[in-house]
């Protein structure tokens, strides 16, 4: 009996990145490392999940000029297309987790 093979959770965003970067679908990504697809796509769900969980709420709107209160426990990343408040207490995997899902979109 084959063993069953665990994945750290760094290594399934690895993959997960790979696999966005591949440009091949999921379910042939999956088959092709030996992963069964069903599980690839719960990782993709949970991890997304997860990312996006820990987090302050994201605007689609630009604020313009400087906000009227500075808050000192966040940081702020800005795009043309949304701003992010991240809380300076934010630790480094729920930011790894955060420029993962900002990769994805």
């Amino acid at each position: 009996m084959q063993r069953r093979k665990t994945y750290t959770v760094e290594k399934k965003m690895a993959l997960l990145k790979e696999w966005q970067e591949s440009n091949m679908s999921a379910k042939d990504f999956a088959l092709q490392r030996e992963i069964a697809p069903n599980t690839f796509y719960y990782w993709r769900k949970k991890l997304l999940k997860q990312s996006n969980s820990s987090f302050v709420e994201v605007s689609s709107k630009v604020s313009k000029g400087i906000a009227p209160s500075l808050r000192a426990d966040v940081f702020k990343i800005k795009t043309t297309n949304f701003e992010i408040e991240v809380p300076l207490s934010a630790n480094e995997e729920e930011l790894k987790n955060l420029f993962f899902a900002l990769d994805l979109l």
